[in-house]
């Protein structure tokens, strides 16, 4: 919605939604591993945030179905 009023491309905007619900990366991991941080914990974050993806990218993709830009 914050979107539509910049009149961009609709491909370039469905992106920008879809992207909201991607999991988040490894790298946070990887770095927690290397500078000694807390990288259990962040390993956790990883993996939560790519169960709710799970339900996140669907419904993300269903509001983009049934409010076309």
């Amino acid at each position: 919605m914050l979107l539509k009023p910049l009149r961009l491309d609709a491909t370039l905007t469905n992106v920008c939604i879809l992207m909201t619900g991607m999991p988040a990366g490894s790298t946070g991991s990887i770095l927690a591993d290397k500078y000694d941080c807390d990288a259990v914990f962040a390993s956790q974050i990883a993996f939560a945030s790519t169960l709710c993806s799970i339900l996140t990218i669907p419904l993300l993709t269903l509001v983009m179905e049934l409010f076309p830009l």
